[in-house]
């Protein structure tokens, strides 16, 4: 099963130790850094921390152009950045998606590698962010051949919820909250060893 964790939009005690456990762990495949509110330059630190052996694992949400300049694997477009960037950008590209029929031109129309789909479950990050996909849109998915590893659903998912995610049909999960208010960083990949 694909695993993609998303950072915290906040700032996390010992965040850039954390993203490096993550991706020299071998259990997840991808880290996309959400990071809304900072801004270029606080973005630029934060990559610079990061060893650049790990930029073809990280996908940036915001400062599209910090993807080529550094050589980061991926950018996700989302409402506040809609577009690819004009500046040779070749890496991948994701896509938020809130419905079966924006999944649809995500992948079919865009050309998105993969796109996310929430919410699947209620948030573990977002209280009160309740989970509205569901049984009936995966379904719509998987008889229109759409439900492969190019869609990646995302709210409330926890390493322990993975079996109930793979039963829906999904070949991956993107996991927020669940990995920043773990106990520990190692404490959460435990748990994904466990049921990934």
């Amino acid at each position: 099963m694909r695993i993609i964790i998303i950072t915290s939009p906040a700032a996390v005690d010992g965040e850039t130790a954390s993203i490096c456990r993550l991706l020299d762990s071998g259990v997840i495949d991808r880290l996309h850094l959400r990071k809304p509110a900072m801004t270029q330059e606080e973005t630029r630190l934060l990559i610079e921390r990061i060893p650049e052996r790990l930029y073809p694992a990280i996908s940036i949400h915001d400062h599209h152009h910090l993807a080529a300049e550094y050589g980061l694997g991926g950018i996700h477009l989302n409402s506040r950045n809609p577009s690819i960037p004009g500046d040779g950008f070749r890496g991948m590209t994701s896509r938020s998606c809130h419905s079966v029929e924006e999944v649809k031109k995500a992948l079919l129309l865009d050309k998105a590698d993969y796109c996310f789909l929430s919410p699947l479950f209620d948030s573990v990050s977002k209280r009160g962010h309740k989970g509205t996909i569901g049984e009936t849109e995966c379904h719509t998915l998987s008889s229109d051949g759409l439900l492969t590893e190019r869609v990646i659903p995302l709210s409330g998912i926890t390493p322990e919820r993975l079996p109930e995610v793979a039963r829906l049909g999904f070949n991956g999960a993107a996991i927020l909250g669940a990995a920043w208010e773990a106990d520990s960083i190692d404490d959460f990949i435990n748990r994904l060893k466990k049921f990934k």
